[in-house]
């Protein structure tokens, strides 16, 4: 059974911005569906006294170095590897790209649907 907790539509355009997944179909609903019921799952969990982990390699020994330089003075060797560089810096392309702007209309009659009843 799929989850109760349906998202209202600027919270769903905003996930197929990050996720640059459509939702606007029957598959996709679906999968976003799916997601938030796991999501709901990890929420019910009760972690209290769970010490955090700093390795999901909990049963093995992990060893550390100290951390030194080993070789300096190489920005321009490092910076060759860019593509582009500002100011000695890497850039990084643009975040998400955003999605164009679609009609909701199966998202709109499946969310109609569900609160009318």
């Amino acid at each position: 059974m799929l989850s109760k907790k349906i998202p209202d539509i600027d919270l769903i355009e905003q996930l197929e911005r990050l996720s640059l997944v459509e939702f606007n179909n029957e598959q996709g609903y679906i999968s976003l569906q799916k997601s938030v019921q796991s999501a709901d799952l990890l929420q019910a969990l009760d972690t209290t006294n769970v010490e955090p982990l700093a390795s999901v390699f909990e049963d093995r020994a992990l060893w550390l170095r100290e951390d030194k330089v080993t070789e300096g003075n190489q920005l321009k060797e490092i910076l060759s590897n860019a593509t582009k560089v500002e100011e000695n810096y890497f850039v990084a392309p643009p975040g998400n790209i955003p999605m164009k702007k679609r009609e909701k209309d199966f998202l709109k009659s499946v969310l109609e649907n569900k609160y009318s009843k």
